[in-house]
């Protein structure tokens, strides 16, 4: 016996009749899809949740405080809906990567700077400028470094060209997941088009 929800509707009643308006409507269709483009959400969202708090393994590794990305792509999701789809958005940088690598490439400067220290980890060169941390880049070199009173030095970024980050798919839940929590926000769109037609019967 299946596990799923089963929608019934016997043909040529009022259920049905409401059934066919709505497909038909652009209203009826976007009300649907406001519906699963819920569902999506609220999955995207609880995935994203989970990541915000277990992902930390670049800033363990520095031995730095976390950036809080994940958190931040939580916060920063939204979802809506028209008669021909429901989306939701994560608006984060290079959050794309999740459908596929993603080369990065320097904007307003020749080169791109990868925090090595944990005092960098999270922020730009103009970030611990503003600090107050006096970073340098000696002559020629491919990397910044912050010179101590005592004489030594701290590596603080690699300057590199370009920066390839492989795809990471697990930043979202699976096509299966994602599939399913569709079908349970059109089921539960189209159950509530049912309700609503009988109640007015």
């Amino acid at each position: 016996m299946s596990n799923e929800t089963l929608i019934s509707v016997t043909a040529d009643t009022p259920q049905l009749d409401a059934l066919n308006s709505a497909l038909k409507s652009t209203d009826g269709r976007r009300k649907i899809n406001v519906r699963a483009s819920g569902y999506l959400f609220r999955l995207v969202r609880k995935h994203l949740q989970g990541l915000a708090q277990n992902r930390h393994a670049t800033a363990s590794r520095h031995g730095a405080t976390p950036t809080n990305y994940y958190a931040k792509a939580y916060a920063s999701s939204t979802y809506s809906a028209t008669a021909d789809g429901a989306e939701v958005t994560v608006r984060a940088p290079g959050f794309r990567r999740v459908f596929g690598p993603l080369t990065v490439l320097p904007r307003n400067a020749q080169a791109l700077s990868i925090p090595v220290h944990p005092l960098a980890y999270g922020k730009r060169v103009s970030d611990l400028k503003r600090d107050g941390v006096n970073v340098v880049r000696p002559k020629g070199a491919s990397y910044l470094i912050k010179p101590n009173k005592d004489g030594s030095v701290e590596l603080l970024y690699l300057l590199v060209r370009s920066v390839l980050i492989p795809q990471d798919r697990t930043m979202l839940p699976s096509d299966d997941a994602l599939r399913a929590e569709t079908r349970k926000g059109i089921k539960s769109g189209i159950k509530s088009i049912l309700k609503k037609s009988e109640a007015s019967a």
